[in-house]
Parts: C-alpha cells; structure tokens; sequence
C-alpha cells in the first residue's frame, strides 16, 4: 500500500493524507521503486511513476511493471511492463529503476526513463545474456522515445541500479542520464554511464577499478561540492575494503570530467560501524 501524504498550508500540525494506492497482486512488491517523473499531463502537478518488480503477466512470473500517475489526483495515466512474455521474461523485474529525463523530446511536456535490467538480446529474449536495457519514455502519450541496450553480460544487475537526471555533458540544452551498471568492468566492477536524454547515445562512462565493486548501485548528483560551477557526483562504494572487509566507503567525484575523473574527497565507514 502507497500512502501519498503532505502538509496542508492551513494544518502545519500534521499530514494530511491525499489518496492511498494499492498492488493487485500476492508478492507484486508495489512502490518499489517510486519516484516523480515531472509534469507529464501538463496540469501544473508533478507526477510521479511506481515500479512493481514481482508483478507477473498472465503465467509468467516477476515480470515487472512500472505505472504512471496523476500527482494531482492519484489517477491512473497509462503503465508499461516488458513487451515480450515468453519464458525469457520470468524474473525480468522490468521497473526497478525509474526517472525523470526532463522534456527530451522537446514538445513541452517532461518524459521518463525505466530500466528493463535483465533483458536479453534477441527477440523475446532469444539470447540469454541479460543484458538489459534503458527505455525513455514520452510523457505526452507513453511512446518509445529511444532504447539504450546494454553492451556486456548482466551490465545492469548485482543489487539495486540507480537512474538519474545529470547536467547536460554534450551541451545540447538537455540534461542528460545518468545510469548505474553494477555489472560492468571486468570483475563487476562496475560504472555509470551518461546517456544523451534526446537519443540515448552513449556520452561518457565512468569506471570502477574494484573487483567486485558494484559501482552504479548508489549514486546521485545535482549539486556543485567543490565551488567550480559543474555538479559533482556522489558515489558509493559499498564493496570496497578499507579497514573491514567490505566496510565500504563514498567518493565524491567532479562532474567536470568522469573519463578522467577527479577525487574531491573520500571518506570510509566511521571506525564505530566496523
């Protein structure tokens, strides 16, 4: 159950509840994840867009699929789940990241980004790599705006995949998106990788150089750390090793350059935690 809440301006005191949305299925996992996605039906609200990762289709199982909502009302707009059905569908968890690009396609309204993370080459999933996949979105009527397809073997898997808006890299006036692929690098080291919002063509990547490092599960940007007028990124590294085994650690990294990236500072697991 997803209970939409707020303060009301007259009753600073305490929250009032707005609407309360509910899952259909046993097991759907709905509200993981939710996020808003902007103003897609134009009404002056944001909305906002929920992932079910366990819904299934029909007798296939953990499919995924993601809703789309009016922020105003609680209203249904439109939902996507993986196009194909087939076997290769099972446990695909369409849905499990899923963002705001802005207005990619440049007709006004906002659009959206939700990744498809076990898709696998092929028609219906002919081969089994999974090697996922991003899709944008049309916030005007829900089509297919671009597909980004992973390039190596479970690029986008190894625990949760973060989908984030980032500022514009290839100074085309979009802000671009920024996509965690835990799987990427030899030895899972994983990465992020910047995606043009108006066509999904690949800008830039940034490399994790630890085995196992599952760069790309939890990151963010939008705000500048060091002073130097670029957003910076946040990233954690929750597999690296300092003091423990696996303790873990967060770097912030200039925005200016990530082929090249730059430290700006790091910190690991307070001594308390170990």
């Amino acid at each position: 159950v997803l209970a939409i809440t707020g303060v009301q301006p007259a009753r600073a005191t305490g929250l009032s509840t707005y609407y309360n949305l509910t899952g259909d299925q046993d097991g759907e996992e709905y509200g993981f994840p939710t996020r808003f996605i902007g103003d897609i039906n134009a009404d002056g609200r944001e909305d906002f867009a929920i992932g079910s990762l366990g819904y299934d289709v029909g007798s296939v199982e953990d499919v995924g699929r993601a809703q789309v909502y009016s922020g105003a009302t609680g209203n249904l707009i439109r939902e996507h789940t993986q196009p194909f059905t087939t076997a290769a569908s099972e446990s695909a968890f369409f849905g499990s990241a899923i963002a705001g690009i802005g207005d990619a396609n440049g007709d006004g309204r906002e659009d959206y980004t939700i990744l498809d993370p076990r898709f696998s080459t092929g028609e219906g999933g002919a081969v089994f790599n999974e090697r996922g996949r991003v899709i944008a979105y049309s916030g005007n009527d829900g089509s297919v705006l671009w597909t980004y397809k992973g390039t190596t073997d479970y690029q986008f898997q190894f625990g949760n995949v973060e989908i984030v808006s980032a500022r514009d890299f290839n100074s085309d006036g979009k802000r671009d998106v920024a996509v965690g692929a835990p799987g990427l690098n030899a030895g899972q080291a994983g990465g992020i990788l910047i995606l043009s919002a108006v066509d999904g063509s690949l800008i830039i990547q940034y490399n994790g150089t630890l085995s196992e490092g599952y760069i790309g599960t939890a990151f963010d940007t939008g705000f500048d750390i060091n002073g130097d007028s670029t957003e910076d990124f946040a990233i954690g590294e929750p597999f690296t090793t300092n003091t423990n085994f696996w303790d873990g650690s967060i770097r912030v990294v200039s925005g200016v350059s990530l082929a090249s990236p730059t430290t700006v500072w790091s910190i690991a697991a307070p001594v308390s935690n170990r």
